[in-house]
């Protein structure tokens, strides 16, 4: 193919889109489907929610405790970790979705 038959932007108009979903995987760069559902997690005074990815070892979650304070958690292949102002709670994500909380008022 000469340059003259390639459009502006350098690719063949002809070739077909042979790339697979598989492809863009990464972290933040799942597809929305592949995501499993929000599942709440009850912990004192928190609203925490957390969900799984199905086709990566990734988990995200994000928490609030009413309008003083809030955290989001993304744990792409490793695991993820907060400390709370307000409360002193530490929240760790595993990638496999698993929720561990720790401190005074964890409970």
């Amino acid at each position: 193919m000469t340059p003259t038959e390639l459009n502006p932007n350098g690719r063949n108009p002809r070739a077909r889109h042979t790339r697979s979903p598989a492809a863009d995987r990464g972290a933040g760069l799942l597809p929305q489907d592949s995501w499993g559902p929000w599942r709440e997690k009850p912990v004192h005074r928190w609203s925490v929610w957390v969900r799984g990815n199905s086709w990566s070892d990734a988990a995200e979650a994000d928490g609030c405790y009413g309008k003083a304070d809030a955290f989001t958690l993304k744990a792409h292949g490793t695991s993820a970790t907060t400390a709370t102002v307000r409360e002193g709670v530490r929240f760790t994500l595993a990638p496999d979705g698993e929720l561990t909380v720790d401190g005074p008022r964890a409970s």
